[in-house]
């Protein structure tokens, strides 16, 4: 995986945006510097502790919502240049930045593609058309080791696949050639001492085999991963808990989307079925952020009513 370089660096490859559209995530080595990784630690680790009256809906004690409306001063990590010039890239000069932004702590999660749970719930099926484009970003402030996890495993190219974590039928009901077939396969990862994910979000309990080796993104701090929301992904497990404080996980994620309106009301349509998981109700993006997006050419996605 190469990093993205600008200006006296070197600009991004068709390579790599290659790399992209066929193994749906690209590593993007060296956007932060150790200093500014150090500041936003310092910046967002004391916000985690917060008491539940300081909160916004849908904030907890690992993840905090809508981050860059509400901090102005960690706002020139979403207006970093070279973070724009690979927006550009991937979903073109009018692209529009999608409003769900976190601060995460020490979630390591379980396998899922970001399209799982609205594909599960509605059905809706919208990200599976031709010129799908909603690209994930996170900026990891630390690296992502065997021991802490610290990153993002991904399995390649299944972007371009069906969600294997949306409801299967019931274990009785499965025709008897695939029953027969995944216990010759769990049989076979027992041999072999690989271990298929039984956690997954929404699966019934068979378990979850990989078509494919996943990949621990090698991630250092400072780096940044894009990803296809459609791509089978979940944070590095580490071997240790509690992971000690030095090694915490902290990233910062958002994401945006070419300019195409059913695909951004679709997205919106699941932010706000949530329940103010993602936003409380009614709220609106800040006049002085609006400005600063404007001054940086950035334009932010709402949906039909005008909500973010």
């Amino acid at each position: 995986m190469i990093g993205l370089q600008t200006k006296q660096h070197e600009m991004i490859s068709s390579k790599e945006i290659g790399q992209f559209d066929r193994e749906g995530y690209l590593l993007v080595r060296n956007m932060l510097t150790p200093e500014q990784v150090a500041e936003l630690r310092a910046f967002f680790r004391p916000k985690f502790n917060l008491p539940a009256e300081d909160r916004l809906p849908g904030d907890t004690e690992g993840g905090l919502v809508d981050i860059f409306s509400r901090y102005p001063s960690i706002r020139w990590l979403l207006f970093h240049e070279r973070l724009i010039e690979l927006m550009k890239a991937f979903a073109g000069d009018d692209f529009l930045l999608m409003p769900e932004s976190f601060a995460i702590l020490n979630s390591f999660g379980r396998w899922h593609k970001d399209t799982t749970p609205w594909e599960k719930k509605s059905g809706r099926k919208i990200h599976w058309e031709k010129g799908y484009r909603m690209i994930g970003f996170a900026f990891y402030l630390q690296d992502n080791t065997e021991e802490y996890g610290g990153g993002l495993d991904v399995e390649p190219k299944s972007h371009l696949e069906p969600d294997p974590f949306i409801s299967s039928p019931e274990w009785s009901k499965r025709p008897l050639g695939q029953r027969i077939s995944l216990k010759v396969k769990k049989m076979w990862y027992a041999c072999t001492g690989q271990h298929p994910i039984l956690d997954a979000p929404g699966w019934d309990g068979t378990p979850y085999f990989f078509r494919r080796n996943p990949v621990k993104i090698p991630n250092k701090a400072g780096d940044l991963v894009l990803f296809d929301i459609r791509v089978n992904h979940r944070g590095s497990q580490p071997r240790q808990l509690p992971v000690p404080p030095e090694h915490e996980k902290i990233l910062i994620n958002g994401g945006f989307v070419i300019n195409n309106r059913r695909f951004i009301q679709d997205r919106l349509d699941y932010y706000h079925s949530r329940d103010g998981c993602f936003y409380p109700k009614g709220l609106r993006y800040p006049a002085d952020f609006l400005s600063e997006a404007e001054a940086h050419g950035i334009r932010l996605a709402t949906d039909d009513q005008g909500r973010m």
